[in-house]
């Protein structure tokens, strides 16, 4: 799902790119402060989505790359859920920069946005290694397969380079969300509760017995009774806590004789 720019910084999104198990596994920068256009964790297609015609941009992607589809041993089922660690350090990681030069920029524009490729490029160099690099012009200048095979002529033809499909891409994708759930599951029960968080109330504070008659008494008051009675010394059992009502003699009404 992209994240709105407005809620995530440049360092922040290239950051969560360029870790193995980040947040984010693509981010478009725009081209006048390098700021962040959008990102999110949907892989190569959403960053599609978010070309924009009239734009050019600088993209980095992160491509995992599961187990070997064809091996039995090394395969999961949908459902199956391998060890924390354990996906992660088994999965190649593949980073792609993008320069995405949308076909409705005009050519001064282009030139100028275009002059901040290399500055763009070490950017992101702070946060991974890039290992493939690909201007496009049109969304189809980026298409998944196209990248693989380059990835593969570029890495050792060896047993890890087998892995670099686009079975292999999907399925580290998928890995990567169960993952992100996982965490966000663990940070939710992690979190205190809101009772935890609110401060204890404090205990009413207690009129005197002289200020508590007074307030009655007192026709303007919002008071219009009291209890009245004596501490329980410590260690001592009461029978019975005296008490007397007190209320206005207005409202009481005039003492009967006797009362």
């Amino acid at each position: 799902e992209a994240t709105p720019a407005q809620q995530v910084s440049a360092e922040e999104a290239l950051g969560a790119v360029g870790a193995e198990a980040g947040s984010y596994n693509w981010a478009l920068l725009e081209p006048n402060h390098l700021g962040v256009h959008a990102c999110g964790s949907g892989g190569i297609e959403e960053m599609k989505e978010h070309l924009a015609e009239d734009k050019v941009l600088f993209g980095i992607l992160r491509l995992p790359f599961g187990h070997n589809v064809g091996s039995k041993k090394t395969a999961h089922t949908p459902m199956s859920v391998p060890t924390p660690g354990a996906a992660s350090s088994s999965r190649i990681t593949k980073h792609v920069m993008v320069h995405w030069m949308g076909p409705a920029v005009g050519a001064v524009k282009r030139g100028r946005w275009n002059a901040r490729s290399q500055e763009a490029a070490t950017e992101i160099a702070k946060h991974c290694a890039v290992a493939v690099k690909r201007e496009a012009r049109r969304v189809a200048d980026l298409d998944l397969e196209d990248i693989i095979r380059d990835l593969r002529r570029l890495t050792a033809l060896d047993v890890a380079a087998l892995r670099i499909c686009k079975e292999g891409y999907f399925e580290a994708l998928l890995q990567e969300a169960r993952e992100r759930e996982a965490r966000g599951r663990r940070e939710v029960q992690a979190r205190p509760t809101v009772r935890e968080l609110q401060p204890p109330s404090p205990s009413p504070s207690l009129l005197s017995l002289a200020d508590a008659v007074a307030a009655v008494r007192d026709a303007s008051s919002h008071l219009n009774w009291a209890l009245c009675g004596w501490k329980q010394p410590p260690g001592e059992l009461s029978e019975s806590v005296p008490r007397a009502a007190l209320t206005p003699r207005s409202v009481l009404g005039p003492r009967r004789a006797g009362g």
